[in-house]
């Protein structure tokens, strides 16, 4: 006798019976999970430091202008209280809804994480490592999506590095840009031997117009967040 049939002969004969009920059940169980805990939400909760990135601020701008186009006329900042104060009602209805999905959702993962692009990027930020290898000399061997300063970028360039760079700016996370910036000494210190300095800096930018772009302008009204030095081990 198979261990199947064992378990299925301790099995009472009327949940046998039922059990097409039970499959059909725990299948609707299945998909409501799977799109209850797909309504979208904000990564980390609301937080006001967020809304105050430059390109959501922009988003504002424009949908006030384009509102008050159409006869309701709305600032950019009263725009943005209106929406905090809904959103702040969606999450706190959407934790409600989604809290009995949690546990299944937790221990087998059927949820669907990706939360979709809601507006281009108009404030990109890009990093630029430089190292110096003399008293007063720095020489640049890294940026964002350069042709010429190339150090690293198959690496740099990657997606998931990308979004990590992203996101600390996105959420001003200083404590991990420090944490980069360390691995990043640890990767000059063996491909620049003589350096004794490295420094990354990270600058936020505003992305031009057409127009701006025909003309040849393309890095706008930069602007650094962060700089950070880290000395390094000079081969003997």
């Amino acid at each position: 006798m198979s261990f199947r049939d064992a378990v299925l002969r301790r099995v009472p004969e009327s949940w046998v019976k039922r059990w097409p009920t039970i499959r059909a059940v725990l299948v609707a169980y299945h998909i409501l999970a799977v799109v209850v805990l797909s309504f979208p939400s904000p990564p980390s909760g609301m937080k006001h430091s967020t809304w105050e990135n430059p390109t959501v601020q922009n988003e504002f701008r424009l949908w006030a202008d384009r509102f008050s186009s159409l006869g309701y006329k709305i600032t950019p900042a009263e725009l943005d209280s209106k929406l905090w104060d809904l959103s702040g009602k969606i999450v706190s209805a959407r934790e409600t809804v989604t809290a009995p999905f949690l546990p299944y959702g937790n221990y087998l993962g059927p949820r669907q994480s990706w939360r979709m692009f809601v507006a281009p990027q108009r404030y990109p930020v890009i990093i630029a490592i430089s190292i110096r290898d003399k008293p007063g000399g720095w020489k640049k061997i890294y940026e964002s999506r350069s042709t010429e300063h190339t150090w690293m970028s198959d690496t740099f360039e990657k997606y998931r590095v990308r979004r990590v760079v992203f996101q600390m700016a996105w959420d001003k996370d200083l404590r991990h840009f420090k944490m980069f910036c360390d691995w990043v000494a640890v990767q000059a210190a063996r491909d620049f031997p003589s350096a004794m300095e490295v420094m990354v800096v990270q600058t936020r930018y505003r992305t031009p117009s057409p127009e701006e772009a025909l003309a040849g302008k393309t890095t706008l009204d930069p602007e650094v967040l962060a700089r950070e030095t880290r000395k390094l081990k000079v081969a003997k």
